[in-house]
């Protein structure tokens, strides 16, 4: 489990190669986004990554989000 502390925007190439699916839950303290690897979505539950965000690092990600979604 990792609680990011920054988000950082970078110019960098962006690759699919494949597909998984995502959990998310939240609290009155922190939003937590956990993603498996590929093949999770037939219910392989593999490695997964635990994502943690408090309030800060949630709304900062919201206006990354709604930046992206206004993209034409």
């Amino acid at each position: 489990m990792a609680r990011i502390t920054e988000i950082h925007v970078r110019d960098r190439k962006i690759r699919i190669t494949r597909r998984t699916t995502a959990d998310v839950a939240w609290n009155h303290r922190y939003f937590s986004l956990r993603t498996y690897n590929a093949g999770a979505e037939q219910g392989i539950r593999s490695r997964e990554e635990d994502i943690q965000l408090d309030r800060e690092q949630a709304a900062h990600l919201r206006d990354l989000l709604n930046a992206f979604l206004e993209q034409a």
